[in-house]
């Protein structure tokens, strides 16, 4: 009885490890969690806004399209601080960062419809555009943020390219200036849609220009939310599009109106009292030197064999070994280590990678890190 697009739905494998998790009540070391740290969420000031923000009956009504006109202006500000720049374009608040995902795909995406994306990528991502599509070609993603050019062949026939330049998930790494460029031109010359994932801009210090800066012809959808830095819990996100296609991504929102009005209200009282921007420097600073932990303390312990990206900040650091992490996660699991096996952010050829595992730093204090790093190093060379 199900569709064809509900048979391609399937677990993405940080639901999976969450799931474990939840079961587990001896975690000490949790190298899995792409959400931030709950000490990081400002509590307090968003308790504060709330309280605020329920004076006015109005922060409880039915949300309408598009967001809020005045969050709306104020994410224009906040994208203009990050070096984003909003000409020509409209910003959409959605429901989190995966909602516009979902909502790009239904709106540029039929079935005999190519898809061009990173492997490994954001598996939630593609899991939205596989709804939609089952043709799809790669670009696979080295650990030093390098990336296979697809042939003029494979670009005739895509539609859509979904891509992380900065701060990939789940590698780390960032897209070199050179390559933002050659997408640019793509998206020209074979009239491609490009998709910007960009969550993580606020939590590196120097972020490279977006590739919606750099495009002139209207064809990149930019998508980020607050997740990462203020509270995922919130649902705030948004697309900022071409002017032609802002519209119907407003229509689309009527077929589920999952705004949230009180969220939207919260966070423009955080915007407007500068809270956003001060925690995001914050969190900026801790990830930072949690990343820079981690990488040392492999540096230090891990076997020599053992390959990891270098990211600039963030959460996430990408490990290659010569052991097969997804069957070693039970015994990490059972020493109080989680991580998520890296073949299951692979498209293609997912065996090829079963000795990749992305470590991420969100919800790990610094101090613990090291206890987790000597585990995973003791575990790797002893199942090498």
């Amino acid at each position: 009885m199900l569709s064809s697009r509900a048979r391609r739905l399937y677990w993405s494998p940080i639901e999976i490890v969450s799931k474990k998790l939840k079961r587990l009540k001896s975690i000490k070391v949790d190298f899995a969690s792409g959400a931030p740290d709950p000490e990081l969420i400002p509590l307090n000031e968003i308790r504060e806004s709330t309280l605020r923000v329920l004076e006015d009956p109005g922060s409880l009504s039915y949300p309408g399209t598009g967001g809020l006109a005045e969050l709306r202006r104020e994410l224009v500000h906040l994208l203009s601080n990050l070096g984003v720049s909003v000409h020509g374009r409209e910003v959409i608040v959605t429901s989190g960062a995966q909602n516009a995902l979902h909502i790009i795909a239904d709106l540029f995406l039929d079935e005999e419809d190519y898809l061009l994306v990173e492997n490994p990528t954001f598996i939630e991502a593609f899991i939205a555009f596989n709804h939609y599509t089952n043709n799809y070609y790669t670009i696979n993603v080295g650990l030093d943020g390098s990336r296979t050019t697809p042939s003029k062949n494979t670009l005739v026939q895509v539609k859509l390219l979904y891509t992380m330049p900065e701060l990939h998930n789940p590698t780390g790494t960032v897209m070199d200036y050179d390559y933002r460029k050659r997408i640019i031109e793509w998206a020209r010359d074979y009239d491609l849609i490009v998709v910007e994932d960009d969550p993580y801009r606020p939590l590196v210090p120097d972020p490279r220009e977006p590739l919606v800066n750099m495009d002139k012809n209207q064809r990149v959808l930019y998508v980020t939310s607050l997740s990462k830095v203020v509270a995922p819990g919130l649902r705030i996100g948004l697309i900022l599009a071409p002017r032609e296609y802002s519209e119907k991504i407003e229509q689309a929102q009527q077929l589920d109106f999952s705004l949230n009005t009180l969220s939207m209200h919260i966070v423009l009282d955080l915007l407007k009292k500068k809270v956003i921007s001060k925690i995001a420097s914050k969190a900026r600073r801790e990830y930072m030197n949690r990343i820079k932990t981690l990488l040392d303390l492999l540096e230090d312990h891990m076997p020599g064999e053992v390959e990891w990206s270098r990211p600039r900040g963030g959460f996430y650091v990408f490990i290659n070994t010569r052991v097969d992490m997804d069957k070693l996660l039970g015994k990490a699991l059972s020493m109080g280590i989680a991580y998520v096996p890296g073949k299951y952010f692979y498209i293609e050829n997912r065996e090829a990678y079963k000795g990749t595992a992305r470590l991420s730093i969100s919800r790990v204090r610094e101090q613990d890190i090291e206890y987790g790093v000597k585990v995973l190093a003791k575990l790797i060379r002893d199942y090498s």
